[in-house]
Parts: structure tokens; sequence; C-alpha cells
């Protein structure tokens, strides 16, 4: 298994890949932060790929990987409900976009930390390269798919 940071707990590794992009869309159905600090706190986290730019929803860039933000982990199974609500994601990787669910800050942060790691560079492109969910319980992190 590939180390991970937040640590990982349990993973189920899945095959699935997005397909390559250069670029990354921003799609917040419900969030706990607005979407420029949305967009800040995500060209902060991939301030060591400048290649991959961050586009509006209007641009017509095509193949952009689709990132969408959810508010909601009240459906997901965890003994440490507390915890989970303030650390906790859970991260899908799919063809053509990445579903990031969360409650708070720190599981956003935690969420977009674990799918920069997940970046792998090919053909003047990117895609995730493992497909995984993810959600917190007792300070580490478990994977499901």
């Amino acid at each position: 298994m590939q180390r991970m940071l937040p640590e990982v707990k349990e993973h189920t590794k899945g095959n699935g890949r997005t397909n390559k992009f250069t670029c990354i869309r921003l799609d917040a159905e419900t969030t706990v932060l607005s979407y420029d600090d949305l967009r800040e706190l995500l060209e902060m986290k991939l301030w060591n790929y400048p290649e991959i730019q961050i586009i509006d929803f209007d641009h017509n860039e095509t193949k952009p990987l689709i990132l969408k933000l959810k508010l909601g982990l009240g459906v997901f199974k965890t003994a440490n409900r507390l915890l989970f609500k303030k650390q906790g994601y859970f991260l899908e990787v799919k063809a053509n976009e990445v579903q990031l669910v969360y409650e708070e800050r720190p599981g956003l942060v935690n969420g977009l930390s674990t799918l920069k790691q997940l970046f792998k560079e090919m053909d003047d492109a990117y895609y995730p390269h493992k497909s995984k969910k993810n959600a917190v319980e007792k300070k580490y992190k478990t994977w499901k798919n």
C-alpha cells in the first residue's frame, strides 16, 4: 500500500481512475466555505502542481476533472461520531469526477490532501491512480470501496 497522510487504518483498493485531466472544476453543492475560499484552499493544496489550473464552472476547457464537494457524513457508520464529523471525509474517484463528502473544514483539508497524493502524471496530464473511499474513525482513516 502507498503510504498516505492522513494515516490510513484500513482500505480497500479499487480499480477505477479518472480520465486524464489538466484542470480541475469545483462543483460545490453545499459547503461550509464560500466558493472563493474553496478555490483558494484548493490552490494552496496544489501549490506544487502549477500546471493544473482551477477553472470556473462556465469555463469551456475540455474534460476537466470535476471535484464535487458535499456536506453530509451522517450516512456513514463509525464508532467515534464526533471525531468523524470533525476530521472525516468520504472520497470516491470515478471516471469523470471525484466526489469528496465532509462535514467540517478539517475533513475537507484531509480529503484534499489524500486526493493530491493520488495524482500521477502521464503524457502531460494527470489522473488519480487509485479509487478509494475514506472515513475517519478513532483518529485514523478507514478506506472502503
